[in-house]
């Protein structure tokens, strides 16, 4: 009898394990395949946002007028922080954020507006010089 018992046991434990794989098979696979996907989508956005940053980089490098280098370093900056987002490091997020768009992009703006005030006023001390 304990023999019978424990193949009777064992079917059981078969049965209920087979039934519980069927339940969660399909629900696995669908689960699977959402994530298959999603993982695809990420990879796609992360490589548009790599491109983005390179496109700002040599945009900020090469542009000829400086507010809109400047304007430019602010975007990369923004771009650089959702890349440490996705990197899984928020203190660094909020830091780049805060600091190279924030700051720095604030100082860059309040320095250029100063060099274009000294530039007006040698203009116009030159142009009464010449009178």
């Amino acid at each position: 009898r304990p023999m019978v018992a424990a193949a009777i046991a064992k079917r059981i434990a078969t049965g209920a394990a087979r039934l519980r794989n069927d339940k969660c098979g399909t629900w696995c696979v669908k689960a699977q395949t959402l994530k298959t996907e999603s993982v695809k989508y990420m990879e796609i956005f992360k490589i548009v946002l790599l491109i983005l940053l390179i496109v700002c980089a040599v945009s900020a490098a090469l542009s000829r007028r400086l507010l809109a280098s400047v304007i430019i370093f602010m975007a990369y900056s923004l771009i650089m922080s959702i890349i440490w987002v996705l990197l899984e490091s928020p203190d660094l997020a909020i830091t780049e954020a805060a600091v190279g768009a924030g700051v720095s992009g604030i100082l860059f703006l309040m320095t250029l507006k100063k060099v274009r005030g000294t530039e007006k006023e040698n203009e116009s001390e030159k142009s009464h010089e010449d009178h």
